[in-house]
């Protein structure tokens, strides 16, 4: 090797050495089918039911489900409870049909956002709620908010 080839490798090299460290990856947005986002072992923050115009019940949380494939099984809702789920993604919107029971129907809209699913439904012959505040919704509304298990 020639000594101006030497010279050359030998300033890159120190100014590679002396160069900053790259900057971080910005976080990219999770872009998987929700439903997928969904799977996996969740633990009941809240519930909050609407039962009259002026009164809304809500009660500890703590109960566990598990989203596997289209399935929420577990302990909320004043039981345990198989829950199959029907997203429609585009418009958030949501259908949940009781195991074992036609007549229990919901529909709904759900949100999932990092290690929190939000689901707010109603019994089937209501209109589907058009947002997450059960202060200003009808009465009968359901709001469940569940936090990933980690």
């Amino acid at each position: 090797m020639n000594r101006s080839t030497s010279a050359v490798l030998l300033l890159a090299g120190g100014i590679a050495a002396a160069a900053p460290a790259p900057l971080p990856k910005s976080e990219r947005p999770d872009t998987r089918p929700d439903l997928l986002k969904m799977q996996g072992e969740w633990v009941v923050v809240s519930e909050e039911q609407r039962f009259g115009y002026f009164t809304t019940l809500k009660w500890s949380a703590g109960g566990r489900v598990t989203v596997t494939g289209d399935w929420l099984r577990g302990r909320w809702l004043f039981g345990h409870r198989s829950i199959r789920l029907h997203l429609k993604p585009r418009s958030r919107a949501i259908d949940l049909h009781f195991d074992g029971d036609t007549d229990a129907t919901f529909v709904g809209i759900y949100q999932v956002m990092g290690d929190t699913l939000t689901l707010c439904f109603v019994p089937s012959h209501k209109r589907r709620p058009s947002s997450f505040d059960v202060d200003q919704a009808e009465p009968g509304v359901y709001l469940v908010v569940l936090r990933r298990q980690k």
